[in-house]
Parts: structure tokens; C-alpha cells; sequence
């Protein structure tokens, strides 16, 4: 990995509202290896420096082969309280709520030469590993004393029931305390289909979709998934982190495929 950090294309990561600490030195490096396209997430603190946070791996001219991601835990163990692990799995999350809903996705960590990961995830999944991970590590720096960070807490979007008109979309939103009220949810269908409203005392929200276009005929979106995103909210003490719901039932259907996007 030090031979292709020294032959990639750098760029600084993204600035987020998501980190702890934006004043560490993270930056992503770009490469193709061996049929796959990698962006490695580096931190040069000190500058002279390259050390390895993450790697996100995607097979090329294989969309079917899950995108790997991996971290590199700065002690043997992956909940250790490392201010750099934090940053680590903040950065990944950043990555991640941008990535392809509809992918498959390996997460997992090496740690002294062992490489631990999950067997093939759903984007959502991933979001949830990504995150529950980044609270163990915040729960290790509160037990050592550390200042305690922003909690993360992770929130569903699922499709509510398949109106007869399919242009009629709804979606529910809970924590795990409940229903999130008052909460703006954006419906969006391929290829330019959207509607928006707020959740009501169930944390349900139902709008019409309407053709940003202005077309009349959908003929040629039958069977597009409808995604209904929620951007999320920062409160003082609390990142209620932002999710996406992938809904690819037609009317009267009961499965759904859920993920979860920024």
C-alpha cells in the first residue's frame, strides 16, 4: 500500500459536519491495483508522514462483487479509545452515506495482519457496522476520561404500505425511542419524479410525486425504485444521522429493499 500512497493522486478529504476533530491532516489517495479502483483515506499528522487509515476497494467491470471496506484500528483491538480511530470511522461513515445504495458491501477490520470482516452487506448494513463501531470506540474514550463526543444515534426509514396509485408514496420514520415528528422527507423516482412532506405524530409522510419536467407520461419509469431520504439533524448533544429508504415494491407488494444514503 506505502508503493501505491506514492504513485496516487491526493486530495484532501471532505470536510463534514459528521467529525469530531476536522483539524487532523485526513486525505484521500486514489488508485487503480490489480482490477480494482481504491481510495485510501491517509493521515499525515506529522506532515512528513503517510500512515494508512482505510481502504475502499471496488471491483472493476464486476458490479456484482461487493465494495470492500476496511480499517486499520491503531491498536490490536477495534474499540480502543484512539482519537484516530474516532476520525478513522467518522471519515469512513462521510464515504460511505455517499456510496451506491444499491451495492453490495464487505466491512471489516485488519488489525496486526488479520483481516476480520462481514460477509456481504446491504449499503444500509454497512452504514449501521460503520457506525455502531464508531460508538464502541466513543464508548472506550468516555471510560478513559476523554471529553465525550457527539453520540450517533441511527434511525429507520421504512416504505409504508403500496398506495394503488403508485405516484402516492409514503415512508415511516422512527428512532429507537419513536416516531420522529415534524420531519422533512424527500421522495424521489427515477428519472426526475419527486414530492416532499413532513412526518406526522406516527412519523409517517405521504406526498404525490410530480414530474420536476413536467411530463404527464411515466411509462418509461415502471419499476423504478422509489427513494425516500432523510438528511438527518446535529443537536447539541446528539447526530441523528441521516438514512434513505430504496423501495422497489409495485402496488400491493410486500417486500421492500431498505438502504440507508447521506
Amino acid at each position: 500500500m506505502q508503493s501505491l500512497l506514492r504513485t496516487s493522486k491526493i486530495q484532501p478529504a471532505p470536510a463534514s459536519q459528521l467529525l469530531t476533530n476536522a483539524q487532523l491532516r485526513v486525505e484521500l489517495a486514489n488508485a487503480d491495483w490489480r482490477g480494482h479502483k481504491l481510495t485510501m483515506l491517509v493521515l499525515r499528522d506529522p506532515p512528513t508522514t503517510a500512515r494508512l487509515l482505510a481502504v475502499f476497494a471496488r471491483a472493476q467491470g464486476s458490479p456484482a462483487s461487493p465494495t470492500a471496506y476496511y480499517w486499520y484500528p491503531a491498536a490490536s483491538r477495534n474499540c480502543e479509545p484512539s482519537e484516530v480511530d474516532l476520525a478513522t470511522l467518522e471519515h469512513m461513515y462521510r464515504f460511505a452515506i455517499n456510496d451506491v445504495v444499491t451495492d453490495a458491501y464487505r466491512f471489516g477490520a485488519i488489525a496486526s495482519g488479520v483481516q476480520d470482516s462481514d460477509p456481504k452487506l446491504t449499503h444500509s448494513q454497512l452504514l449501521a457496522r460503520i457506525a455502531k463501531t464508531r460508538e464502541c470506540v466513543v464508548d472506550a474514550l468516555t471510560t478513559a476520561g476523554a471529553a465525550s463526543p457527539k453520540r450517533w444515534q441511527i434511525v429507520s426509514l421504512e416504505a409504508a404500505e403500496s398506495a394503488k396509485d403508485r405516484a402516492v408514496v409514503s415512508a415511516r420514520l422512527l428512532s429507537p425511542r419513536g416516531p420522529l415528528v415534524s420531519a422533512r422527507i424527500l421522495f424521489t423516482r427515477a428519472p426526475h419524479l419527486e414530492c416532499s412532506s413532513t412526518t406526522d405524530s406516527t412519523g409517517l409522510a405521504t406526498c404525490q410525486l410530480e414530474d420536476t419536467h413536467g411530463h404527464d407520461d411515466d411509462d418509461e419509469v415502471q419499476g423504478a425504485p422509489t427513494l425516500a431520504s432523510y438528511p438527518g439533524e446535529e443537536r447539541p448533544d446528539l447526530v441523528i444521522l441521516p438514512t434513505t429508504s430504496v423501495d422497489r415494491r409495485t402496488p400491493g407488494e410486500a417486500k421492500h429493499a431498505k438502504e440507508h444514503v447521506k
